[in-house]
């Protein structure tokens, strides 16, 4: 490799094609999330109201987070929700870790070994929410490295 860029350009180009595999898909207990990304706007009201919509699921190893697979989503409505998730695992060998957000309730009964996580935001609740939030930084931390990248190669 010549230099930081090619590696990662590289980098971006193996993640990109064994995302979009039809055969590589995530096994064994995986946490599914959603959030939406993008700053405030006046006069704009409700949740993800002129945001992008990011689903993400990832794998739990018994220390780290394993392989995941993130899917830029219109909504987070049940329709849109499980065919991420029937399009992200095999169903046969998974266990899926969610919230309680009611869109992901139709996952037991498509066969997927579902189970969410109830209670909120408390610190319990975090421990299972920390695969997803390991791999997928929001907020502060996302905006400072994508500043910190974009300004290291003009």
């Amino acid at each position: 490799m010549g230099s930081y860029k090619t590696a990662r350009l590289l980098l971006h180009k193996v993640r990109s094609t064994l995302a979009h595999h039809p055969l590589f898909r995530l096994e064994g207990d995986v946490e599914v999330d959603e959030t939406y990304i993008g700053g405030h706007r006046p006069g704009r009201l409700g949740r993800g109201v002129g945001k992008t919509g990011v689903a993400i699921a990832v794998e739990r190893r018994e220390k780290t987070a394993g392989s995941l697979r993130p899917l830029q989503i219109p909504n987070a409505t049940r329709v849109v929700l499980n065919s991420f998730v029937e399009n992200s695992i095999r169903p046969e060998k998974t266990t899926v870790f969610t919230d309680a957000w009611g869109s992901y309730n139709a996952l037991t009964h498509l066969g997927i070994d579902h189970r969410p996580r109830k209670g909120g935001h408390s610190s319990a609740s975090s421990c299972a929410a920390s695969f997803v939030a390991s791999r997928f930084p929001t907020g502060c931390s996302w905006r400072r490295e994508r500043h910190r990248q974009s300004s290291a190669y003009p």
